[in-house]
């Protein structure tokens, strides 16, 4: 099933019941906190908390399929909106977009999501990347989803009732948020990469 983006304008949502590198050209993006869904994440995500990635990383979109995987369905967009789960909050970010769904490559192979995420794990961390989330989508985001019908979720297989497992990768110039959405009854999980620009450095 196919779901559900929006201009670069703060959001808030109040919670009621208290492969070669080459580096890749940065989009426009800002972090807009909506929702507060745990403890830890009392206020809007602080970027710098991300440690600056050390590792020289691939041209955009930075990751794809690990060996034995295909991504098919693949597009990019220059600008796009999302919503990420820092610790467990909603913000909105935007910049360059890419997604995809990775499959088995052999339609005769066993289908091993195990696996799969392990892969994309260690590549990510490669990168640089550090896990933020992973588990069910927030409540703050489901709202969302409901009430907004942002366009990025339109390329999800279905986001509502399963996982998503969250990465930041941090350079001088950008957040690079991946995402990869997971747990579905499905032979497949969404991969997504969002480019998010950070302000020069004073």
């Amino acid at each position: 099933m196919k779901k559900l983006i929006l201009p670069a304008v703060t959001l808030m949502l109040v919670a009621c019941g208290g492969e070669p590198a080459e580096p890749a050209e940065a989009a426009s993006g800002a972090a807009t906190n909506i929702a507060a869904e745990a403890p830890a994440a009392s206020g809007p995500f602080d970027v710098a908390s991300v440690p600056l990635s050390e590792a020289e990383l691939p041209a955009f979109p930075y990751i794809g399929a690990p060996e034995g995987f295909h991504l098919t369905g693949a597009k990019t967009l220059e600008l796009e909106r999302k919503y990420v789960f820092p610790h467990g909050a909603t913000e909105a970010v935007e910049g360059r977009y890419h997604h995809g769904r990775v499959m088995v490559s052999d339609s005769g192979a066993e289908w091993n999501e195990t696996l799969l995420l392990s892969r994309l794990d260690a590549r990510i961390r490669a990168l640089g990347g550090v896990r933020l989330f992973d588990g069910a989508m927030p409540q703050g985001a489901r709202a969302l989803l409901e009430s907004e019908s942002p366009r990025f979720a339109q390329d999800l297989y279905d986001p509502a009732p399963y996982r998503f497992r969250q990465y930041a990768v941090r350079t001088e110039k950008a957040l690079i948020w991946v995402e990869i959405g997971y747990g579905y009854n499905a032979p497949m999980i969404d991969l997504t990469v969002l480019e998010q620009s950070l302000p020069a450095a004073e």
